[in-house]
C-alpha cells in the first residue's frame, strides 16, 4: 500500500495480478477455504495477544419472523423482551473480558472480506488474503469464529461441521501462543469452547438474494423501504435454519 498525500489518497496493491479472486457469497466456503482461512485467522489473533502483553504489560424482522413459526412461540416472546435492551446487548458482545483471552478481531470476517487464490488446474484453493480491516476490535476472538461461521459456510458445514472448525482452528491459536511464549493463560479447548459460544453474530443481510431496495443506509433508517428490506433478509431460508439452530442451544 500507497500514501499519496497530496491527493489523500491511498493506492492499494491489486491482487487479482497475483491470482487471488472473491468467493461467492452465496455459494459460501468449502471446508479447504475456511480452514485457510482459520489457520491465518488463528495466527492473527495469537501474534495480537502476545504483542498487547508485550506492549501493555435488526430485531423486528427477526422477531415477525420467528413468531410464525408455531414450535418457536416462547422464543419469539422472548425476543420481544429484548427490544428495550437491544442495541446495548449488541454493544457487549463486543466488550473485553478481562477473565478470557483478548485478541485484535477483525469485525467483519465474511465471505467477502476474503480473497482467495486457486490452483488453475485442480482448483483447490492455494492460500488467502483477508482484507478490510476498518471495523476491527479488540476482544474476544470468538466474535470473527461465530461471524465467519454464521455469514459465510455452505449450509451443510454450518450444521455439522462448527466443533470440528473450532478445533482446527484452537489447534493453530495456541501453537502460535505457545511459540511465541505467550505469558498469559492460555485456555483449555474444554474451556475454550464454551467460551466462545457467549459470542453469536448472525448477519442476515450477508446472505440476501433480493437487491431491489439493499443498500447500507437500509439497514440504518426506518422508512419503509428500509423495513422492507429487513424483512426480505429473513426470508432467506438458509438464514431462518440458522435461527432455529440457534434457538435450540
Amino acid at each position: 500500500m500507497a500514501v499519496d498525500k497530496e491527493k489523500s489518497a491511498l493506492i492499494f496493491e491489486d491482487l487479482n495480478e497475483k491470482g487471488f479472486i472473491m468467493p461467492s457469497r452465496l455459494e459460501g466456503l468449502d471446508m479447504d477455504t475456511t480452514k485457510i482461512v482459520l489457520r491465518k485467522l488463528a495466527k492473527m489473533h495469537a501474534c495480537s495477544a502476545v504483542l498487547n502483553e508485550r506492549e501493555s504489560k435488526s430485531l423486528n424482522a427477526m422477531i415477525a419472523t420467528v413468531a410464525q413459526w408455531p414450535e418457536f412461540q416462547d422464543l419469539s416472546e422472548q425476543l420481544k423482551l429484548l427490544k428495550p435492551n437491544y442495541m446495548e446487548l449488541t454493544k457487549q458482545v463486543f466488550d473485553p473480558l478481562a477473565s478470557h483471552l483478548n485478541v485484535f478481531c477483525h469485525g467483519d470476517l465474511w465471505t467477502n472480506n476474503v480473497l482467495v487464490k486457486y490452483d488453475s488446474k485442480t482448483k483447490k484453493p492455494l492460500d488467502v488474503i483477508i482484507i478490510d480491516f476498518q471495523y476491527s476490535v479488540w476482544g474476544s476472538p470468538a466474535i470473527d469464529l461465530f461471524y465467519l461461521f454464521n455469514t459465510s459456510l455452505k449450509e451443510e458445514m454450518h450444521l455439522s461441521s462448527q466443533d470440528e472448525l473450532i478445533q482446527y482452528y484452537y489447534y493453530y491459536l495456541n501453537d502460535t501462543l505457545q511459540k511465541l511464549k505467550y505469558q498469559g493463560d492460555i485456555p483449555s479447548l474444554h474451556k475454550f469452547q464454551p467460551a466462545a459460544a457467549r459470542e453469536i453474530i448472525l448477519c442476515p443481510c450477508n446472505e440476501n438474494v433480493v437487491n431491489d431496495d439493499a443498500d447500507f443506509n437500509a439497514l440504518m433508517q426506518t422508512d419503509e423501504r428500509a423495513i422492507r428490506f429487513k424483512n426480505t433478509c429473513y426470508t432467506n431460508p438458509y438464514i431462518q435454519n440458522i435461527i432455529k439452530i440457534i434457538a435450540r442451544l
